[in-house]
């Protein structure tokens, strides 16, 4: 079980430092680009936190985003040319952004070059659309920004980015527990261990129960069908709640538990609520939605895709039956709201499953 994290300002301990930085960008026109950035940051040794971990589309999330924003050291945006989902005619994006200045976290913007090609599909052509995105860009460009040409450059120049703000900008960020001198951090990692040290050994007791019995349940190729609902919106409708041409609509889709777990086991190392943990699984049910099932509603757009209660459950179900995963109380939430947390068993699968063997 790793140490436990506690937030600090000591400045004897810089380098071993973890910050966390939020990354904001429309999603479908800029997957390749949000995975480069998230890269950079992770092989940096940071924390990236983003809408992979949200459903843009009402204000309730909002305030879960807030409070991501909140907890952030930094915040990135990347821009190309979307404007996004907006509510009450601004975007989520741009939200995002003017909340994180609002709050004094140190924005850098990549912004793409004008002179760039870019695949006509996500560019916006609705005339308010293309004005609000030109004033978000030159919003974006009166604070730290680069341009970039490509997802490579992206990658360099995000990472350089980065280090300048890590010097000129240092935050409080976070660093292992067991690196704190003072006595008031010492005897709150005294309090987390013991508590840690219960957990784990309730998690041995629960492999070791699990170990056997995880056998018989489905974690491999095995077939699983997800169903789930997503509304189709119409870019061209200037209200941005009579966008919604269809609502509610079902569909289902199959896939395999091995890919099923293996998308959902990195999420886990955040610590997600539930709620951020079905928001979660509405990005997997999106990214596996047959592209027929797109093409048809095309011009316009398949948006808020969420999974069923029953699926969710259906993946919940599987997850702690492997012990891959268990729910524990959230300790900073004033209502001891559950967050999901991998087991020893999920740790192992994950790096089976996503670390790069050795040559």
């Amino acid at each position: 079980m790793a140490s436990p994290v506690v937030q600090t300002s000591n400045k004897g301990t810089e380098m071993n430092k973890k910050y966390q930085i939020f990354v904001s960008s429309t999603y479908d026109d800029l997957k390749d680009q949000r995975d480069q950035v998230i890269k950079a940051i992770l092989e940096m040794g940071h924390i990236p936190v983003g809408m992979e971990m949200f459903s843009a589309g009402d204000e309730e999330q909002w305030k879960v985003i807030k409070r991501a924003i909140d907890e952030s050291d930094y915040y990135i945006v990347i821009a190309a040319h979307r404007y996004g989902s907006e509510l009450n005619g601004v975007s989520f994006t741009e939200m995002e952004y003017d909340y994180a200045v609002s709050r004094q976290i140190p924005v850098i913007g990549l912004v793409l070059e004008d002179a760039v090609s870019w695949p006509s599909n996500f560019v916006d052509r609705e005339p308010s659309k293309v004005e609000k995105l030109v004033s978000f860009k030159e919003k974006i460009k009166k604070k730290m920004v680069k341009h970039w040409k490509n997802t490579e450059d992206l990658y360099g120049k995000c990472s350089i980015s980065l280090m300048k703000s890590f010097n000129l900008l240092p935050r409080v960020g976070w660093i292992k527990g067991d690196t704190v001198t003072s006595e008031e951090a010492n005897q709150e990692i005294i309090k987390l261990r013991k508590h840690v040290d219960s957990l784990t050994q309730q998690i041995n007791e629960y492999e070791q129960q699990a170990g056997i019995k995880s056998r018989s349940y489905a974690q491999g190729r095995e077939e699983v069908k997800l169903k789930g609902h997503f509304d189709v919106t119409d870019p061209n409708r200037e209200n941005w709640r009579r966008r919604i041409k269809l609502k509610d609509i079902e569909t289902t889709i199959t896939m395999r538990w091995q890919d099923v777990i293996a998308f959902v086991l990195p999420a886990m190392t955040s610590l997600p609520s539930e709620q951020q943990f079905r928001n979660f699984l509405g990005r997997l049910f999106r990214d596996n939605l047959p592209s027929a099932l797109l093409d048809e509603h095309q011009p316009c757009s398949v948006e808020h895709v969420r999974m069923s209660e029953e699926s969710y459950n259906a993946v919940k179900i599987q997850i702690l039956a492997l012990g891959y995963a268990e729910l524990i109380d959230d300790e900073k939430s004033d209502r001891r709201k559950a967050i999901w947390s991998l087991t020893k068993s999920g740790l192992r699968e994950m790096y089976q499953t996503h670390a790069q063997p050795a040559d």
